[in-house]
């Protein structure tokens, strides 16, 4: 009786196989890249209608909204700082916490708003506020490394002792003993929303994206990014622009 050896796989068939293993194997991280990017834009979307839910009730409650003199600044739906509390007899005061402070933490930021730079702002001082993160993972940002190309990454030991932006720290007073209280820098952490025009007819709530970068509104006129009217609340997404905003009035 004859027997008839198996044959084996050629090199080009091999090849050919792991061709399509390595086609199969992109497009499954490419599905599962976009999935995350579409749970992280939902959970945004999420978190600016609590915020502006927030803000609303906040001026319900006191008849204006939080004062703050930063953008990133968001304590009043924290803590009272300085508002009279709640009165139940004239129905007015502060009566929160509006939201949880688990989801409040320190953050390092400039204290002037500049629409289409690369990082939102290289000018005014660096100052310390409690604000609330976005979905989008980024690490700090050192102002003084090249920052027209967006700056360099930074590391911070204590806040606001150099020229290191975005940089978060948990709160001391947010009840959670885990987290070193107030202590721990969160070097992977997303961009404070930005309330602009707070209590203005354009007031609107803003996330740098996914790109971490505030790009600013479409351009009222040629390479001049709106800051008023309806413009403001249309991310500038012809020029690459992928900022969430949510405006109040419009």
């Amino acid at each position: 009786m004859r027997i008839t050896q198996a044959q084996g796989f050629t090199l080009l068939e091999l090849l050919v196989v792991v061709a399509i293993l390595v086609l199969i194997a992109g497009a499954t991280i490419t599905s599962t890249d976009n999935q995350i990017h579409r749970a992280k834009d939902a959970m945004v979307i999420s978190d600016m209608s609590q915020i502006k839910a927030a803000l609303e009730q906040y001026k319900t409650d006191n008849g204006f909204f939080p004062p703050a003199t930063n953008p990133a600044d968001f304590t009043g739906l924290f803590e009272a700082n300085g508002q009279p509390l709640f009165d139940p007899s004239v129905q007015q005061g502060w009566h929160g916490p509006y939201l949880s402070k688990a989801g409040a933490k320190t953050v390092d930021v400039t204290n002037a708003v500049d629409p289409g730079n690369i990082l939102s702002v290289f000018a005014g001082t660096i100052e310390t506020v409690k604000s609330i993160a976005d979905a989008y993972q980024h690490g700090p940002v050192d102002l003084a490394a090249s920052p027209a190309v967006g700056g360099g990454s930074c590391i911070e030991t204590v806040e606001n002792d150099n020229n290191c932006i975005f940089d978060w720290r948990f709160l001391a007073d947010d009840g959670d003993s885990s987290d070193d209280d107030g202590d721990k820098a969160l070097f992977h952490s997303g961009r404070p929303y930005l309330l602009l025009d707070s209590g203005g007819p354009d007031m609107r709530l803003v996330s740098f994206g996914q790109n971490g970068v505030f790009d600013g509104a479409i351009e009222a006129s040629p390479g001049v990014i709106a800051t008023s009217g309806p413009k403001s609340c249309i991310p500038d997404s012809a020029n690459g622009a992928d900022d969430k905003i949510l405006c109040f009035f419009h």
